[in-house]
Formats: structure tokens, C-alpha cells, sequence
């Protein structure tokens, strides 16, 4: 097996894991700070989308952890050095789901995936109101964990639930709680049609995570979305034994010339 820095290739991956799920949890504990102040500071970007304090507080923590990696690093809220020079880059959404924290909402979630050679090889969700964490990368599959406390990388995988935990028993639609767009309505109505289904509306990258522990059985997605929103995600999919494909069938790609992903099926 290949060694990198010293490391069997296999441990060299889940260092970078453990790496960045303690990246997650520290980035959660600003989150919460922003989110139980008077004032969570939000303003609108160059894009006229939302930013808060903690979008920017996450996005500090996590930068900074992932720096000593010397592995470029995508962000939504930093700029993108160099991210063509290297086979492996990372690509983090500090925040997922910022309109549904400013709304007061639970459903965001902090976002960190590896990516080499344009595919996901490793991904972190976190959640950090209910303090669910899910994590995959490409030797030890997808897990799910629930604890306040980060344990040890070995703890985490005895304590944690293998994904796909659970099958559906009605075939289940997932879908944006607050985006749902004409053309996902009229391919929920096709589905729908003469078969008995179970409708679910979810935020951020959760849309994803219910899929991957088989609570829903598919995630269509219709309208513009960043790599950042669904590369970490994607790789608690993929690693699943399930995956994100464009409406070709291609498995999404990462590190491109354009940051935006093409429509695609979570399944």
C-alpha cells in the first residue's frame, strides 16, 4: 500500500478524518455562540446572499485547522489559493443552511469533504443543535455518531451506527424545505403518480444524510447549488453504497472551472 507523510494510505485518510471532525465539532461550538447571542450579525454578500458571525467564526476555526494539511482549501466565505495545483483539495460549507439558521431554524449543519482527483474520498456533516455526526471516507465506509464528546478514532467507530442503518417502507421523497422549485415539484408529481410515497422536507445537506442512513430513498435536485453544499454530504452517500449522479448518470464532480454542481439525483 502507498505511504504519504510516513502513514499507510489508509491511516493517512483517517488522520485527515479525525482531522477534520474535530474541525466540525469546534466549528459547531462557534456556531453556538452566534447562535444563543442578542445579535448574530447579518449582513448580505457581493452575491446578495446571507452571511452571519458564524458562517465566519466556523469558517475561521475550520481554516485553520485544515492549514496544517498544506492541502488547498474551497470555502464558501474565503478565498480559493491555488486550487488547481494539487490532486487533493478540501471544500467546506462552514454554515450549510444559513437561512435557516438566521430564521431560528436547527437544520444547518457544518461541511467538510476531501476531494482527489475531482471525486469526494472523504466527507464530515455536522449538526450542531442535536450534535449528530456523520462521517465516511473511502476505507471505512459511512457512520453516524450522536455524543457530546469527541472520543478517540476507534471509540467513534465502535459507538457509531454503520450507514445504511434502515430501509424505508414507503418510498420516500426528500426534498428543500425551503427552495422547492417547479421542476422538483412536477418530478415529485411524476414519481408520485399512482404509487403510494412519503414526502419529507429537510435543510442543508441533511437532504443527503437521510438518504444515506435510509430514511428517504431519493434526493432530486432542480435548481443551482454550490460544490460546497454537497460535496461532504455526497461522500456520506457515496461511501453508503449509494451516490449523487447527474441526469446523465455521471457521478458529480468537484474542483471544477465552475463552483456550481449541474442538476443531479441523490439515490
Amino acid at each position: 500500500m502507498n505511504r504519504i507523510n510516513g502513514l499507510t494510505e489508509k491511516d493517512y485518510y483517517n488522520y485527515l478524518l479525525l482531522l477534520a471532525i474535530d474541525a466540525s465539532y469546534n466549528a459547531g461550538v462557534e456556531i453556538m455562540k452566534v447562535k444563543n447571542s442578542t445579535n448574530i450579525g447579518t449582513r448580505l454578500k457581493e452575491n446578495k446572499t446571507q452571511v452571519t458571525d458564524a458562517d465566519i467564526n466556523a469558517n475561521n476555526v475550520i481554516i485553520s485547522a485544515l492549514s496544517v494539511t498544506n492541502i488547498p482549501i474551497i470555502s464558501e466565505e474565503s478565498v480559493i489559493p491555488d486550487r488547481f495545483n494539487n490532486r487533493k483539495v478540501w471544500i467546506v460549507d462552514p454554515l450549510d443552511g444559513t437561512s435557516e439558521f438566521v430564521n431560528g431554524g436547527d437544520e444547518f449543519t457544518v461541511n467538510i469533504a476531501l476531494v482527489e482527483d475531482n471525486k469526494v474520498v472523504l466527507g464530515v456533516v455536522y449538526v450542531p443543535v442535536t450534535k449528530e455526526l456523520y462521517f465516511a471516507n473511502k476505507y471505512i465506509g459511512s457512520y453516524k455518531y450522536i455524543g457530546e464528546d469527541l472520543l478517540e478514532y476507534e471509540n467513534i467507530i465502535d459507538e457509531s451506527k454503520k450507514l445504511p442503518y434502515t430501509n424505508t417502507e414507503i418510498y420516500t421523497i426528500v426534498a428543500s424545505k425551503n427552495n422547492l422549485d417547479k421542476i422538483t415539484k412536477g418530478f415529485i408529481e411524476g414519481i408520485s403518480n399512482g404509487k403510494d410515497v412519503k414526502y419529507n422536507n429537510r435543510s442543508s445537506s441533511l437532504k443527503f444524510c437521510v438518504v444515506a442512513e435510509g430514511n428517504a430513498d431519493i434526493y432530486p435536485r432542480f435548481a443551482r447549488i454550490a460544490e460546497w453544499d454537497t460535496a461532504a454530504a455526497h461522500a456520506i452517500v457515496k461511501y453508503a453504497g449509494k451516490n449523487v449522479c447527474d441526469m446523465n448518470g455521471n457521478e458529480l464532480r468537484y474542483n471544477k472551472v465552475d463552483l456550481g454542481n449541474p442538476y443531479f439525483i441523490c439515490q
